[in-house]
C-alpha cells in the first residue's frame, strides 16, 4: 500500500499539519511525502530510522503500528517559506479469529448438536461439507445439524473474509452420535 501526500505553498509563512491514518493489515506500506508543485524545495526533519529523502521526496516504509511524525520546510522559487508537520497514525489490523471444531454430537441432547465455525470479526462466505467419497452433502451458511449423517468423518471447506481478505479453511469433522 502506498500513500502520496502533496503540499501546497500559499503565502510567505504558513504552518500546516496533515494527518495520515492507516491500518496495517497487509504488511508494510510506504509513505511518500512530496510537494505538489515542481518549483518547491522540501527539507524534511524526522527521527525515523531508515527513512530516505530522494529527489525532494521523503520515503519511509512502515512495518508496525504507531504514530510517526515528519516535520518539513517548503521553500518556493521566490524564497517564500512554509513549515508543516505530517503525522502518520498507523493502527494494527482489527482483531479477528476463526475456529472450526473437529467433532460434534447431533444426538438431540441439547449439547453440541450442530456444527458451525466459531468466529469473531469474520464474514462467512460459504460452507461446504463433503462425505468420504467427495460428494457435496451440505452447502449452506448455517449450522449443520448432521441430518441423515451417520457416524463418520466428513470434510469441510469454509471461505471467510477477515480484514478485507478471503481465507479458506479445510478440515475434517467427526459425527458422533
Amino acid at each position: 500500500m502506498r500513500f502520496v501526500i502533496g503540499f501546497l505553498l500559499f503565502v510567505n509563512v504558513l504552518v500546516g499539519q496533515s494527518v495520515i491514518e492507516a491500518v496495517l493489515c497487509d504488511g508494510d506500506f510506504e509513505i511518500d511525502l512530496r510537494p505538489e508543485e515542481e518549483n518547491v524545495t522540501a527539507n524534511y526533519y524526522h527521527q525515523l530510522p531508515d527513512a530516505t529523502v530522494v529527489d525532494n521526496r521523503f520515503l519511509y516504509s512502515i512495518a508496525s503500528a504507531g504514530t510517526y511524525e515528519v516535520q518539513y520546510k517548503l521553500t518556493n522559487e521566490f524564497g517564500c517559506v512554509s513549515y508543516g508537520i505530517s503525522v502518520i497514525m498507523v493502527e494494527d489490523c482489527p482483531y479477528w479469529s476463526f475456529y472450526a471444531a473437529n467433532a460434534f454430537t447431533p444426538n438431540e441432547d441439547s449439547h453440541n448438536n450442530t456444527w458451525f465455525p466459531k468466529y469473531e470479526n469474520v464474514y462467512i462466505k460459504s460452507l461446504e461439507i463433503f462425505n468420504r467419497w467427495g460428494e457435496l452433502i451440505y452447502n449452506k451458511v448455517e449450522p449443520w445439524d448432521g441430518e441423515n449423517a451417520q457416524d463418520d468423518v466428513y470434510a469441510y471447506r469454509v471461505l471467510y473474509i477477515a480484514n478485507g481478505k478471503t481465507y479458506e479453511s479445510v478440515g475434517r469433522i467427526s459425527v458422533i452420535r
